[in-house]
């Protein structure tokens, strides 16, 4: 059993108040071997880090996963015996996921996230390596359902259709019509929400033991009807659902020791209904969706496990009216 406390930002100051705690991961793994040593299969229960392989295109780097998932793996080159066995090569691997994302209360369809990926990791004997990955999230019961204003006016069975938390991007529409208040209103997504997100990572170990890492993430909503978008929503721009990232990193691949250093650049394009705006990352136009700009960041290490981070985000709108947002970050990391 595995606790963690995670928290990439802290805000300091509480009016004077105890300082509260809470459990940022909570979750049982269990990890499986063959008689050779290969590992074959990986299962996690509870609330987990992140299981695919990813960027920030699509996850904000501090979200949690709440669920189920396991990870299943096979290595294109067999090994006769133990002495056999290397960490070197081609395998194949597959993971699946289940993650509740909203209870209904008065009703059977609750909210959930089911995801696959497929993949290969390429370890070469230089320690270079290439991740490929292909992942597919289908999001369910997302959509918004109106009420029935004769007979649920104040939309008690439909108001748990509008998403618990949302930052911006997204298409959205009225949900409520109540004949007894003309000016309620109750927003709600006017999409569904099925991504397809290849993958690639390229690092390169030539000149070790500084990386030289290439990411390149694509995503695409297929679940997105224009049609059935436009008898919902009343302003609708087209089909804005496609995004994408490539991202350099130069360095060393974690920094956690002293005078380790890490830099990388990267440009971000995400159109306003390529991906859900509430699990963006929370930093990049302060949120949300319909944005691309640059990022820049440096990572220093002060001493063992005491390293600075600083970052710059420069974003603006896609479409819509201008809205630039720029911002500088400065963190320091300490790990025990």
């Amino acid at each position: 059993f595995t606790i963690f406390v995670n928290a990439t930002n802290q805000t300091l100051g509480n009016s004077g108040n105890r300082y509260e705690i809470v459990m940022d991961q909570a979750y049982l793994r269990y990890q499986a071997y063959t008689f050779e040593g290969f590992q074959w299969g990986s299962f996690w229960g509870g609330r987990m880090p992140n299981p695919w392989v990813h960027t920030d295109l699509v996850w904000d780097s501090d979200l949690g996963f709440e669920g189920l998932a396991a990870t299943f793996y096979l290595n294109l080159i067999r090994a006769d015996g133990l002495e056999d066995v290397s960490e070197f090569g081609p395998k194949m691997f597959l993971t699946l996921g289940a993650f509740p994302l909203q209870e209904r209360e008065l009703s059977a369809q609750d909210k959930w996230l089911f995801g696959s990926q497929i993949g290969l990791d390429w370890v070469f004997s230089n320690q270079s390596k290439v991740i490929f990955a292909v992942a597919y999230y289908n999001f369910d019961n997302l959509v918004g359902q109106r009420n029935d204003p004769l007979n649920d006016p104040e939309g008690l069975l439909t108001q748990e259709t509008a998403p618990e938390f949302m930052q911006k991007g997204n298409t959205l529409f009225d949900i409520l019509d109540n004949p007894n208040d003309l000016d309620a209103d109750l927003l709600a997504l006017a999409a569904d929400y099925n991504l397809l997100n290849p993958t690639l990572v390229i690092d390169l170990a030539h000149f070790a033991p500084y990386h030289l890492v290439l990411y390149l993430d694509y995503v695409k909503n297929i679940g997105y009807e224009e049609d059935e978008v436009s008898s919902r929503a009343i302003q609708v721009t087209g089909s804005e659902v496609e995004g994408y990232q490539v991202k350099l990193v130069a360095g060393w691949p974690t920094v956690t020791k002293y005078r380790d250093w890490q830099f990388y650049l990267a440009f971000k394009h995400l159109e306003a209904d390529a991906v859900l705006d509430a699990f963006t990352d929370s930093d990049f136009h302060l949120g949300g969706t319909d944005t691309e700009g640059w990022l820049a960041g440096f990572q220093y290490g002060l001493d063992d496990n005491t390293w600075v981070t600083i970052r710059w985000l420069s974003a603006d709108e896609i479409n819509g009216p201008p809205f630039g947002v720029d911002v500088a970050q400065i963190d320091l990391n300490v790990r025990f």
